[in-house]
């Protein structure tokens, strides 16, 4: 997540003065930047625990579709398939 964190400050450092990136993981995993921009926009208390729940929520629920749509054909590679190759 770290990791993440700079590569995207990085990425958009051109774009703007202050980059606050925050990450999600797949995993519902809410990094603590989300707690600090949270913060920093003044979301506190209730409201706060309320939010990160959600996007953990969020973040876990389009991990399970992604899952469940694994075999859809509209995930399958395109031009020739590896063992084509």
């Amino acid at each position: 997540m770290e990791e993440a964190f700079e590569h995207k400050k990085l990425q958009y450092a051109d774009f703007t003065a202050e980059v606050c990136p925050a990450e999600v993981g797949c995993r519902s995993f809410v990094a603590s930047s989300i707690a600090r921009l949270l913060r920093e926009v003044g979301v506190r208390e209730q409201a706060h625990r309320k939010a990160i729940r959600a996007l953990a929520n969020t973040a876990e629920k389009s991990n399970y579709r992604l899952w469940l749509m694994r075999r859809d054909p509209i995930w399958a590679p395109k031009g020739p398939s590896r063992s084509q190759q």
